[in-house]
């Protein structure tokens, strides 16, 4: 008899509340003694490091207007109607790739231009020899013009824009998370004892790697990012990532950024406070002594990541954004809200709260934030960022 037990953070805010919420979802129970029996193997001390050039510095002191950290973008109104009312569930994952943004709604994937003209929607979820459960996770793979849905036990695949079904793939166990490599292969996080896995699509498992960890085992909603030649995760706000090396087909455990920024949190920070505290406690706890790393993105030659940082914590978590190009670093206070000297002159709000999104979205040519609409029956408003100015 085995069971599952996965334990999601999705960070989000309602700014209809102005409130900033930490929702654990669980998808499935577990059976304790599963989990705890499996041994852990220690990996080696890192010794790459993914953003090299950057170290944390002090808080930026004076207000400065959002535009002049912004070098090239545009706001999008995604376009509302019945037909393409996105849920008010914030639990939204956008994907910008072959000119469409890609927004995934509960169990439906809608499709808009990059304007925001609506396209089209896959709307599929039954019990049908061509539809999907539900949807775990999915990836567009421009290649084929194909959306890949991780369902349950499977990968089912469809055409965009015509959203025909293509195919199904079972496999032997969930893949929680899941980024394509190419036509064939993809790379997922799993619930098994080894957690990362290489998988093709008729379900062979070609290398897995890094033992169950519940430490680190938090799950984003964009979980695999590529930076440069490597696809990586990062692991439970820690300064590690796991990271598969697309050019020497490995896995490795990377450091973020250098060990020399001893603030932030690590992989044994981790453990040592899960032992103190349990699951429900231990992450909040750590937020108060260590800096994590919640998310980040890299475009060209420059870098944005979501930390929190410690101290007393009055509205769930501190939340700082870090600028980056080359060694030039700012860094400034986000929430709680009436902390931030960001002055939104960008979209005349005086709620800058959708500067905490950027991890829900994934492109490889821009930043991209969501800005709730005014009214919960609006589609949200998407600030596509190419270029910081720094």
């Amino acid at each position: 008899m085995h069971s599952i037990w996965d334990v999601k953070l999705n960070i989000y805010v309602n700014n209809m509340k102005s409130k900033l919420q930490i929702v654990y979802c669980f998808e499935t129970m577990a059976i304790l003694f599963s989990i705890l029996t499996c041994t852990r193997r220690e990996y080696d001390p890192a010794s790459k490091i993914i953003f090299p050039e950057i170290t944390l510095c002090d808080f930026e002191n004076t207000p400065v207007p959002l535009s002049s950290l912004l070098m090239d973008y545009k706001l999008i109104p995604l376009e509302t109607s019945e037909e393409c009312l996105i849920s008010a569930d914030h639990s939204h994952k956008i994907i910008k790739k072959d000119g469409h943004f890609f927004v995934k709604s509960i169990n439906e994937i809608l499709m808009f231009d990059d304007t925001g003209h609506y396209e089209g929607k896959l709307s599929k979820c039954g019990d049908g020899p061509q539809e999907y459960h539900n949807i775990s996770d999915f990836d567009i793979v421009p290649q084929s013009k194909e959306i890949w849905i991780s369902s349950q036990k499977e990968i089912v695949r469809y055409n965009y824009p015509s959203m025909e079904f293509c195919g199904r793939h079972p496999l032997p166990f969930y893949a929680n998370k899941f980024k394509s490599i190419d036509n064939n292969l993809f790379i997922a996080l799993t619930p098994e004892d080894k957690t990362y896995k290489i998988i093709s699509l008729d379900g062979t498992v070609l290398q897995d790697y890094f033992d169950k960890d519940l430490a680190n085992s938090l799950e984003n909603i964009v979980h695999f990012l590529k930076i440069d030649e490597k696809i990586v995760a990062s692991l439970g706000g820690s300064n590690s990532a796991v990271s598969y090396d697309l050019e020497t087909k490995s896995f490795s455990v990377d450091n973020i950024l250098s060990s020399s920024n001893d603030q932030l949190s690590t992989l044994e920070i981790n453990r040592k406070y899960y032992e103190l505290y349990g699951y429900f406690d231990f992450y909040q706890k750590v937020s108060q002594d260590y800096v994590e790393i919640i998310s980040f993105r890299k475009i060209g030659d420059q870098v944005i990541m979501l930390i929190s940082y410690p101290g007393e914590i009055e509205e769930n978590y501190n939340m700082a954004l870090v600028l980056c190009h080359g060694n030039s670093v700012k860094i400034y206070k986000i929430w709680p809200k009436n902390d931030t000297l960001i002055v939104d002159d960008v979209t005349k709000s005086d709620d800058t709260s959708f500067l905490l999104t950027f991890g829900s979205c994934e492109s490889c040519e821009s930043i991209v934030f969501i800005i709730d609409g005014e009214e919960y029956d609006n589609n949200p408003v998407l600030l596509e960022v190419r270029k910081l100015k720094l």
